[in-house]
């Protein structure tokens, strides 16, 4: 009798699971920021303390991603996930009991935490379950649920809050959800059979996988590449309705110009994946789609109407399929058994900049009274990735 996991279709099954996963873990973070009023009302708190809340659980989630690389590639892919998207809903319910401060940031840490894992273990899917001639494509598709789970957090979140009158609810509801996805992966997710290679490093220390990455030239690279386009997307994505607020745009339909972003990055994925496994020159693809992000950023500056809302667009379009070939080709490291701790650690450094460039445009705005100088500032950072092309073959 076959088996399951030994089942062409079966490889579909687990890239749904992915995709599932990479939304829950955007939708849990973007479900945050709807929430902010009433966690203020009800805990008397600062929008200071607010916003610290929000930022200490992308820290825990930055930081933790080295941790979880380098666990994900010396122990079995499935009891690992299994037990982090049981963190991540237990801490998600959790959040809802507590009626203090000091106890919800404790809660955000652990959710972050435990939300990093989830990057580096998508890629060492990929590479367990799928083809050289496929990873563009898989990887692709679940980027496209991050799109929408940024779309679901931050829609959904308020209709929740309607529902059941209580931020508290909603998010044991989200909880809920990972519970069950957990559940749901525990159940379908098999390790792969008749491998000719290994996917677990068991038999190496962590100290010793972690220099060797380091030590390769080709992750520093695709660091510089996510730094750049993560950089971008996750600007923009913050301060894009004050922009257009202050550009005019009507009220009521700022959110529906604003969701252009995640739009673009919803479609990006799976075409340029699938354009990067028919085409290949993922150098010349990254090259392209770095050059017209800085130019869509400078477009953002100075179009309106139309024209600007085609830019929001393709900035969410071109620096997703950057951040989706720069996740794609660890998958076709030589050495697979470093698939889980290279995108850690890219991630990692990634997002630091993505922390820093938000503090820093809205500084530049209190400063000089304008967005034009940190949008300019973002402009250069994302032609960045032109640069990185034009500079090295080596991905």
């Amino acid at each position: 009798m076959q088996l399951l996991e030994d089942k062409p279709h079966y490889r579909w099954i687990i890239l749904t699971l992915a995709f599932l996963i990479a939304f829950t873990m955007h939708a849990l973070v973007f479900s945050y920021a709807p929430v902010i009023p009433w966690i203020i009302s009800e805990l008397s708190l600062t929008h200071t303390q607010a916003g610290f809340m929000f930022s200490i659980c992308i820290f825990s989630l930055s930081f933790s991603r080295i941790g979880w690389g380098l666990i994900l590639d010396r122990f079995a892919l499935r009891n690992i996930v299994g037990l982090s998207m049981a963190l991540i809903g237990l801490s998600s319910i959790l959040r809802s009991y507590t009626t203090t401060y000091e106890v919800l940031v404790v809660l955000q840490l652990v959710l972050g935490a435990a939300l990093g894992s989830v990057l580096p273990s998508l890629p060492k899917l990929v590479a367990l379950w799928f083809s050289l001639e496929e990873e563009g494509f898989a990887t692709g598709v679940y980027m496209a649920g991050t799109a929408v789970g940024d779309m679901t957090g931050l829609a959904l979140t308020p209709l929740l809050m309607n529902w059941t009158g209580s931020w508290k609810t909603t998010f044991i509801i989200y909880g809920l959800w990972s519970l069950a996805l957990a559940v749901v992966w525990w159940v379908l997710a098999k390790e792969p059979t008749g491998r000719k290679w290994s996917a677990i490093r068991s038999n190496v220390s962590i100290m010793k996988s972690l220099v060797d990455v380091l030590k390769m030239k080709k992750v520093w690279i695709l660091t510089g590449f996510f730094l750049c386009s993560a950089v971008c997307y996750d600007t923009v994505s913050l301060w894009i309705p004050y922009i257009l607020q202050l550009k005019g745009v009507c009220a009521t339909f700022v959110g529906l110009f604003s969701s252009l972003l995640p739009l673009g990055s919803l479609l990006s994925g799976p075409v340029v994946g699938w354009l990067f496994d028919k085409v290949g020159r993922r150098r010349l693809i990254m090259v392209i789609l770095g050059a017209t992000s800085g130019f869509m950023v400078f477009l953002i500056m100075i179009g309106k109407d139309m024209l600007l809302y085609a830019a929001i667009f393709l900035v969410g379009f071109c620096t997703v399929g950057v951040l989706t070939l720069t996740l794609a080709i660890p998958v076709g490291f030589e050495d697979r058994t470093l698939t889980a701790s290279a995108v850690g650690i890219m991630s990692s450094i990634g997002n630091i900049g993505t922390i820093a460039m938000s503090v820093v445009m809205g500084y530049l705005k209190d400063v000089t009274g304008s967005f034009l100088p940190a949008l300019a500032l973002l402009a250069l950072i994302a032609e960045g990735m032109l640069v990185l092309g034009l500079l090295t073959k080596d991905i």
